[in-house]
């Protein structure tokens, strides 16, 4: 996993469950504060598995987890994608920006701490609006 980016989330063949023994997908993404590579605590077909350190490429053998594997891909592709820098200047200089950054940093945990922290509110705000304005404009 050391060739993997640290940036993105995998999904990675690394849970089973109790039985029968088969081979499910799970999200990975790496966690800064364990200096680790960690998973849900679920497969995304939704059966509750344990990692058991399996190969990365170790078949997938859930039936439910193949079939749902494609559209996690896509948008995991999709995360990481940027807009062109004319895109992003121009969102940033939609009338609707500043009302989609303050909607995107109104959002909090129970606790009050922002669930998107202040720097990544405008990294998502631009995101969202690039991605509005590319569908109105299509």
């Amino acid at each position: 996993m050391d060739t993997l980016d640290r940036a993105r989330r995998y999904l990675l063949p690394t849970a089973r469950d109790g039985a029968p023994k088969q081979i499910h997908l799970s999200v990975y993404g790496w966690e800064d504060r364990l200096s680790s590579w960690v998973a849900g605590s679920t497969s995304i077909c939704g059966r509750s598995v344990h990692d058991e350190g399996l190969d990365l490429d170790d078949a997938v053998t859930c039936p439910k987890c193949r079939a749902l594997r494609d559209g996690y891909e896509t948008v995991f592709a999709k995360e990481n994608e940027t807009p062109p820098v004319a895109d992003r200047v121009a969102a940033r200089k939609d009338p609707r920006y500043p009302s989609v950054l303050a909607e995107i940093r109104a959002f909090g945990w129970p606790a009050g701490n922002p669930m998107v922290p202040d720097g990544w509110a405008d990294t998502l705000a631009t995101h969202v609006m690039a991605a509005v304005r590319a569908a109105e404009e299509a």
